[in-house]
């Protein structure tokens, strides 16, 4: 079972890291649900411990449609996180159909794909505003470096979300692992896992 802590400080990082993550994404400011942290906190981090660590790849709060420079900014800013030990990469985008439903944005993410190579990226939670979540899910395969989605099943959380997890698992496998989020905490993680078969977790209060 891998417990990956949801952090945006450095002693954020090191209660994760003393309490039993295995390992951790990287954050700012998570009132805004996750936004690219600065590059220093990461050196910082880097020098703290060897635990794998995952950066969030998100320019600006609200909602996960972006035009040509959002999607180069952070293509750049990608770019430059590389040059340090990271083990992963987090990010998601979306547009609209004819029909105005939430699907993903293929072309951004085939460009944060291929500025990630050859890390594993993971898709987050903007999967869970798509209204046909295993559908869209299944169209991640397309990508060989998107390991992991990261998606409470389309509820407020994970547990709410079990059914959804498992159909969204037995899609996507064997190429990319569900990493079960949405209220996931030391307390109810046991249950999840025995509910969904999932290895993967992820939370603030995972530990």
């Amino acid at each position: 079972m891998i417990k990956e802590a949801c952090v945006e400080t450095l002693a954020e990082c090191q209660y994760a890291i003393d309490h039993g993550a295995n390992q951790l994404e990287v954050c700012s400011l998570l009132e805004l649900d996750g936004l690219t942290p600065e590059i220093k906190l990461i050196k910082k981090l880097i020098t703290h411990s060897d635990i794998p660590i995952k950066v969030m790849i998100r320019s600006r709060g609200g909602d996960f449609y972006y035009d040509r420079n959002e999607i180069e900014e952070m293509v750049n800013t990608l770019k430059k996180f590389k040059k340090f030990p990271i083990q992963g990469y987090v990010f998601g985008a979306l547009k609209t159909d004819a029909t105005g439903r939430n699907i993903i944005d293929m072309n951004a993410v085939k460009q944060i794909c291929q500025a990630a190579d050859p890390f594993p990226v993971t898709f987050h939670k903007a999967i869970d505003l798509c209204e046909n979540i295993v559908e869209e899910a299944s169209k991640l395969k397309t990508f060989p470096n998107i390991r992991f989605i990261l998606t409470s099943g389309g509820k407020s959380t994970a547990m709410e979300g079990v059914s959804t997890l498992i159909e969204i698992q037995d899609a996507v496998k064997p190429a990319i692992q569900v990493i079960a989020a949405g209220k996931v905490t030391s307390q109810n993680i046991s249950e999840i896992r025995e509910i969904t078969g999932l290895n993967y977790f992820h939370g603030r209060k995972i530990v």
